[in-house]
């Protein structure tokens, strides 16, 4: 239920998932009707960590568990309305979560529905009862959300603050790792003999909880990521032998040439906060006939690989809030700009950083249109303008490969 596209939720899956007797909790949240206090349940989800509400399915009182059959509620007109209208009255800031109606006839025939209410974590606080009062979800099954002290309202705001902070420092880290690299004093040497700059002209694709709060993962879970992410006829990333370190796990692979000399650099690294990350040296760059060219096809593949590989974790991990996709591409200035057999001369840009805000649903029910899209920004700023329209069909049979090769 937590991962279906809106337009996928029904009545039949709904009861599929009240078979499976999950408890109340954190995330999930059972109403025999409309309470006289929605708006507390969906801002402490929005305050936490998102979650389902369900009206139309009774909790029993000892194992808070559905209960089953589902009785439902009677079907009516303007039930998503009545939701929206709770939300934008009763909270502040207002905050409008996905609703879905879904109708069924119980065994006398009569016609009933479901409610179905998705609240993702917001980057807000909301507040209710006239903006005084801030509710958070817990553990506890028997009262799943209190009301936070001043202290803890402000301590809400600083855990946003310090969970950004924490978020650029783990990408602060795993850039410094890259720009170490190699770590070989051979190889480092080579390197100053040689007069390589194997840093400057890179993509690099990260995605991460917009608020990593807690640890997502275990250390071992770390070590599995790595079947998830690779495969073995690979041309997007490419990953040397495990480096642990505090909370992470970084795959630094150095590539030669015929003289034994660093080629070009790419560093996989996985967190326990859920960062996937990857930079690479454009090493299509490498060949000398190739120096000045750069592949798109070879960038929205990395995007993909990066941002998949994250959807999939967080979904195991239970983690359903927002997450953020950077992409960054740089030393690209004069190379020509390629998409299949259309190229552009890159005149105006060295360097590209895009980003992307998305809740678990979007990364769910929109991810191609969040990469093409990110593929059409970084065109538009190496200055293809109007052309960018001449892209879009070979940029969607390039998303297309890509996901049909990994799955």
């Amino acid at each position: 239920m937590f991962t279906l596209k809106l337009e996928e939720v029904d009545f039949e899956k709904i009861e599929r998932f009240c078979q499976e007797k999950v408890p109340e909790g954190e995330t999930i949240e059972y109403k025999g009707d409309f309470p006289s206090n929605l708006e507390k349940s969906i801002s402490a989800m929005a305050n936490t960590y998102g979650g389902i509400i369900l009206i139309g399915v009774e909790a029993d009182k000892t194992t808070n568990t559905p209960v089953l059959p589902i009785k439902g509620r009677e079907l009516e007109k303007g039930l998503e309305e009545k939701v929206t209208s709770i939300c934008l009255r009763k909270i502040y800031h207002p905050y409008f979560p996905l609703v879905k109606v879904c109708p069924f006839k119980n065994e006398k025939g009569e016609d009933k529905c479901v409610v179905f209410i998705r609240v993702y974590e917001s980057d807000q606080m909301h507040a209710i009862n006239n903006n005084t009062d801030v509710y958070f979800r817990i553990k506890s099954q028997n009262e799943p959300f209190r009301k936070a002290t001043v202290d803890e309202v402000e301590w809400l705001k600083n855990r946003r603050q310090k969970a950004v902070e924490n978020r650029e420092k783990l990408l602060r880290i795993a850039d410094q790792r890259f720009e170490s690299m190699p770590y070989d004093q051979l190889d480092q040497l080579k390197v100053r003999e040689t007069h390589k700059d194997l840093h400057s002209s890179y993509r690099k694709v990260s995605i991460i909880p917009l608020f990593p709060i807690r640890p997502l993962l275990d250390y071992l879970q770390l070590l599995n990521l790595k079947d998830a992410y690779y495969r073995w006829f690979d041309n997007v990333v490419f990953l040397g032998k495990p480096i642990s370190s505090s909370g992470s796990l970084s795959f630094p692979l150095v590539h030669y040439d015929d003289s034994k000399s660093p080629k070009y650099l790419n560093n996989t690294e996985f967190n326990i906060w859920g960062l996937i990350y990857n930079k690479q040296s454009l090493w299509e760059n490498s060949d000398p006939e190739n120096r000045d060219l750069f592949h798109v096809s070879y960038f929205l593949k990395q995007i993909h690989r990066v941002v998949t590989v994250g959807r999939s974790i967080y979904e195991k991990a239970g983690y359903f809030g927002s997450a953020l996709i950077d992409v960054e591409v740089g030393g690209i200035l004069g190379k020509q700009i390629g998409v299949d057999n259309l190229w552009f001369k890159n005149k105006i840009e060295p360097h590209v950083n895009i980003t992307r805000t998305c809740t678990f649903g979007e990364l769910n029910e929109n991810l191609e249109n969040i990469i093409i899209d990110i593929c059409t920004e970084f065109l538009w700023c190496c200055g293809v303008g109007e052309r960018v329209r001449e892209c879009e069909t070979d940029l969607k049979n390039l998303y297309k490969r890509e996901k049909d090769s990994f799955q």
